[in-house]
């Protein structure tokens, strides 16, 4: 019988799955980190990770499992998001946890960014092959089987989806792979992507409704009295426009505001929007 494999095999994480199932309390899972991966996944970082017959997100809470972890029977994570969750936030998810008996589950999905991997649960992380560029003399050194060989020069210039290349090549995921671990090819995420707070444009048009709410604002902020008001509107309405407005022209006369965020995971998108 074969010694099974330590951890020291290939770089593993622990993770916890975004799945509402109850059953699963605040069990963590081992997962390996393919190479072409490795620099990339590190705590906090939320994966594509294949559980059950499905593929699914998961937030990466420990990158320095124990050392004599077995990892035969562990399966390879899919892929990783741009996005992350912090440090602060994690341990703020695990301290809720905590106090308030909560699964780390439940908690975690409150500071995952809510556009992170939004449709993992139904489709596979979309991975995209790049050629990588070194000299001819570097390249000629390189030992390339005829297959490793057309599949480098089917990659398209800006790279392309795995998937199509290797169609394109008529070729395995194998053979791509053996690329990257030649150091001729890389595997990443999509690029190009843009996330709910990159796509907000800053130069929204108000509604009339929103204009007579932030003149109304105004005329209570200029008047230097104390005035309490309540801006009413339903979900989606346009009400943290109305905010951002007041409080720009508030730091234009030189005075400071405080902006509450009404949900803990809506703070990367509101951070990159007032920035």
């Amino acid at each position: 019988m074969a010694p099974a494999l330590k951890a020291e095999g290939g770089q593993t994480v622990r993770v916890v799955p975004l799945l509402r199932l109850h059953h699963l309390g605040d069990r963590t899972f081992d997962y390996l980190v393919p190479p072409e991966l490795g620099a990339q996944v590190g705590r906090g970082s939320i994966l594509v990770v294949p559980f059950g017959g499905r593929s699914v997100r998961a937030v990466v809470v420990d990158d320095d499992p124990a050392p004599d972890l077995d990892v035969s029977q562990l399966r390879e994570i899919e892929g990783c998001f741009p996005d992350s969750v912090s440090s602060e936030l994690l341990d703020l998810a695990q301290c809720v946890s905590e106090r308030y008996l909560a699964s780390l589950e439940s908690c975690l999905r409150l500071v995952v960014p809510p556009e992170a991997g939004r449709g993992a649960e139904r489709r596979r992380s979309p991975r995209w092959l790049m050629r990588i560029a070194v000299d001819s003399e570097a390249e000629a050194v390189v030992r390339l089987t005829p297959k490793q060989h057309g599949l480098l020069e089917a990659i398209p210039e800006g790279g392309g989806p795995l998937a199509d290349v290797c169609e394109a090549a008529g070729c395995g995921r194998s053979i791509a792979k053996a690329l990257v671990e030649k150091g001729l090819a890389t595997l990443v995420m999509e690029p190009n992507g843009t996330s709910a707070a990159s796509a907000m444009p800053a130069d929204l048009t108000l509604w009339p409704e929103q204009e007579a709410a932030l003149e109304s604002l105004l005329s209570a902020y200029q008047s230097r009295e104390f005035e309490r008001r309540l801006l009413w509107g339903v979900t989606g309405s346009g009400k943290t426009e109305v905010y951002l407005r007041l409080i720009e022209r508030v730091l234009a006369q030189g005075d400071g505001a405080i902006l509450l965020v009404p949900e803990i995971a809506l703070t990367p998108q509101m951070i990159s929007r007032v920035s």
